[in-house]
């Protein structure tokens, strides 16, 4: 499932001012085949592409990470389009950004040892708690820290901690329609320097597969491999 001939970025991580690391941040690409995708998704009980494919990576990070105490909360970072979720919803011509972040939270042993489909529903639970009410609150917050002159810390801008996931949706961005005359791109990725525990979902070619690009230690790369590989053996048994 992994492409080798695709990694995109191999070099050691940038840290915040005060801080050290000896960890080689890589980044790879995981391809989902439609056939995986569609088993996985009956894995998790029908849910949709975003929360099976995070609900199947969040866990193999965690078994990926054995130094996680398993009583240690570990959550998965995403952003929600907002904009048929507000009262009344926002036009088909609005333009502007439309998303915010929420994050689910569980224990590091509920999400290694509960089946794949209670993970998707903790990352589709999060999801569904966004709205109206939820959202001018937020707006509401937004406004405050912008008139306080909040701004993000450094330690915000490296790698993340070893619990923590952040995972966005590209799925739908038809990355496989450009073409600048050298045929379709073998690979996308944001034009950034890596962040270990960063994950983006993309879709892979026409026929539905997907791939899914994810920055991690070197070390922990390797393992999360092979969680991914033991995994697979399960799930295809529902294609």
């Amino acid at each position: 499932m992994f492409c080798n001939e695709l990694i995109m970025h191999e070099q050691e991580p940038s840290s915040p001012a005060g801080t050290t690391t000896s960890s080689t941040v890589v980044t790879r690409i995981l391809t989902v085949s439609r056939d995986q995708l569609h088993a996985l998704k009956r894995l998790c009980g029908g849910a949709s592409t975003f929360c099976a494919v995070a609900a199947l990576v969040w866990r193999c990070v965690c078994v990926a990470r054995p130094g996680l105490h398993p009583d240690s909360t570990t959550r998965i970072n995403f952003p929600v389009d907002i904009r048929r979720r507000l009262t009344p919803p926002l036009q088909d011509r609005y333009f502007g950004n439309g998303v915010v972040n929420v994050f689910a939270t569980a224990a590091v042993k509920d999400v290694v040892s509960q089946t794949l489909a209670s993970v998707a529903g903790r990352v589709k639970a999060a999801a569904d708690r966004v709205d109206d009410e939820l959202l001018r609150s937020a707006v509401d917050y937004f406004e405050e820290t912008a008139k306080q002159g909040v701004r993000r810390r450094a330690e915000d801008r490296g790698n993340l901690p070893e619990t923590e996931l952040r995972m966005n949706s590209w799925f739908r961005i038809p990355v496989q329609d450009a073409d600048f005359g050298w045929g379709q791109p073998r690979a996308m990725t944001r034009a950034e320097a890596v962040r270990g525990g960063w994950v983006y979902l993309l879709a892979a070619s026409a026929d539905g597969s997907a791939r899914v690009l994810i920055s991690l230690e070197a070390a922990t790369h390797h393992k999360f491999q092979h969680a991914v590989a033991d995994l697979t053996e399960t799930w295809m048994l529902y294609s």
